[in-house]
């Protein structure tokens, strides 16, 4: 809950900074994800599956009254 001038160059700049290094953070996260999604499709497709999982994803419900 500070106030900040935005009107000064300095505090234009430090916001600019905070926010490409939030968006590059996002699209490395998102990269991350998509790597890992990849990564658990070729050990299932190849039986290298983790120890107790035969799938990947969320498991089913064993019941139509089961909730999550």
């Amino acid at each position: 809950m500070e106030n900040f001038d935005l009107d000064t160059k300095e505090v234009r700049f430090m916001s600019a900074i905070l926010a490409a290094a939030a968006e590059y953070e996002l699209e490395l996260h998102a990269e991350r994800q998509v790597e890992g999604i990849a990564a658990a499709k070729r050990r299932q497709e190849s039986g290298q599956m983790l120890h107790g999982k035969k799938h990947i994803g969320r498991p089913g419900r064993s019941s139509p009254t089961t909730r999550f």
